[in-house]
């Protein structure tokens, strides 16, 4: 990301040229880090935290990241896996090995979703690209049903 970062992670892809793509799940910062975009199953979705706080989520394809991953995925596998996961490397480790184990080719980026409960999660945003602020902002939630999609890269 710190090539991005030397431009100011200008936005480089518009969203409305990969909408017709079927079964798209998508997951990118929007803007210039000024919120997040996904799509799960062709569904728009761009989130933003407003001046005062609060978050806006828009059904929309008017929007640009300067990054995103994405893909085509028609039907999820699901495995499980029961592993005590207290930090973002033993995520990053558990979601590894079991593709590992079942054959994927972790040397490339491949989509995959975690759904799970969770007793704590510490979540962020990039505070300072919504009001040149350089402060992170920590978000804490507690026992909630936590569903995740992402890319991993080898």
């Amino acid at each position: 990301m710190s090539e991005m970062g030397k431009n100011d992670f200008k936005p480089s892809i518009q969203l409305d040229t990969i909408r017709n793509n079927q079964h798209l799940f998508a997951l990118g910062p929007f803007g210039k880090m000024q919120g997040e975009i996904t799509v799960l199953n062709g569904m728009p979705l761009v989130a933003q935290v407003q001046a005062d706080g609060s978050a806006r989520v828009s059904q929309t394809w008017k929007a640009e990241a300067p990054f995103l991953v994405y893909a085509n995925v028609t039907a999820w596998v699901s495995y499980e896996v029961k592993a005590n996961i207290s930090n973002m490397n033993d995520l990053q480790n558990a979601v590894e090995q079991l593709a590992k184990q079942k054959g994927y080719d972790v040397s490339s980026p491949f989509p995959f979703r975690i759904t799970t409960a969770i007793t704590e999660l510490t979540t962020h945003d990039y505070g300072y690209r919504f009001h040149q602020n350089k402060n992170q902002r920590h978000r804490f939630l507690q026992r909630k049903t936590w569903q995740h999609s992402g890319n991993i890269h080898g």
